[in-house]
Parts: structure tokens; sequence; C-alpha cells
């Protein structure tokens, strides 16, 4: 069997209840959602095994949700750039 990988942008624009029915649908068809998207929804960002934050002078970087609050990290990521856009 082939396993499919399909690139979603703008997720966060869906409503949660509907990405958790997406989410179990692509499950059983064996298609691996991949999203990029500037969330520091919570609710949203648990329903991702993977969390990798993109940083000009650091590259990607892994973000570790099970031993760090991981909303505090995208709140820090958000600011950051938020700083870096108004220099």
């Amino acid at each position: 069997k082939t396993h499919i990988h399909w690139p979603v942008d703008e997720l966060e624009v869906i409503d949660g209840t509907n990405i958790n029915r997406l989410f179990g649908m692509l499950d059983r068809a064996q298609i691996t959602m991949v999203a990029g998207f500037p969330s520091k929804d919570a609710n949203l960002l648990r329903l991702f095994k993977r969390h990798h934050v993109i940083d000009l002078k650091q590259g990607i970087r892994v973000m570790n949700p099970a031993g760090t609050d991981l909303l505090s990290q995208v709140r820090q990521r958000i600011a950051n750039t938020e700083d870096a856009a108004s220099v």
C-alpha cells in the first residue's frame, strides 16, 4: 500500500470538531496531513504528533510538547517573530 502525505495550509480556519473528524478519516485512509500554520490554539496543536518551529537564525527546531509547555513555546515564538518584524 502507498502512504500519502497531504500538505494543508490554513488548517486553523476549519472548526475544531471537523478537524478531529478529518484526522480520523485520514488515519483510516493512511494519509498523513502535514500542516504549517502559526496557531496558538493548544487544542489544535495537540492533534499533531510532531511540532517544529522554523527559526531564521537557528533553522528548523523540534518542539517537545511532552516535556515542556507547548503553548508557552508557541507564544514565545510568535513574540520573537513580532519583535523581529518591528525592527
